[in-house]
């Protein structure tokens, strides 16, 4: 048997997460209203059409995201999404697909960020599906943030040490922040 160990030696979580011995989601995230190309990152998200996207490219499918240099932006790499059209008249089983479909936008460029080693900072764009795509924004804001959640909860969000998320006006700020204490607690 080993030496008594006193309570007052026994680590707390909020000493953990002080120590930085474990990572805290509150870390890993930062919001800003900001115009992406002008961020110094590893990348930032690019929302494209099929149509659109970049011969280089050789097309994109919705839900799915590719990777390029970042050519003459601050940015090192721009990473593409084609995110799903939203819809008033979409069925509930359409809308239930794009739901999904937004979901995977998300998930796909955190992990093109992961497997290119893109550690400093992944950039979303505004919403991805908001705009001219007419996702409702509270909606879109819940979409991206439930699934940067699911990502950092496993590997390989190791790799990647900031999400940042742009918005470009005070509605979309006011979504996150109302999303934020609700899917990403204060530890404090």
């Amino acid at each position: 048997m080993g030496e008594n160990i006193p309570i007052k030696k026994m680590p707390t979580l909020r000493s953990l997460y002080y120590k930085k011995e474990i990572r805290s989601y509150l870390d890993l995230i930062s919001l800003i209203k900001a115009d992406i190309t002008t961020l110094e990152v590893d990348a930032i998200v690019n929302s494209t059409n099929i149509k659109l996207s970049s011969k280089k490219l050789d097309g994109c499918e919705v839900g799915s995201a590719k990777i390029t240099a970042g050519y003459e932006l601050p940015a090192k790499h721009v990473i593409h999404t084609v995110a799903p059209t939203y819809s008033e008249e979409d069925s509930p089983d359409e809308r239930e697909n794009k739901v999904e479909l937004l979901g995977d936008c998300y998930y796909r460029c955190l992990m093109l960020a992961a497997e290119n080693d893109l550690k400093t900072v992944v950039s979303f764009a505004h919403n991805l599906s908001t705009g001219k795509y007419s996702f409702p924004l509270e909606e879109s804001a819940r979409i991206a943030l439930e699934t940067v959640r699911e990502f950092l909860a496993n590997p390989p969000s190791d790799k990647i040490d900031l999400i940042i998320f742009t918005m470009l006006d005070d509605d979309e700020k006011k979504a996150y922040y109302r999303l934020i204490p609700e899917l990403f607690p204060s530890a404090v």
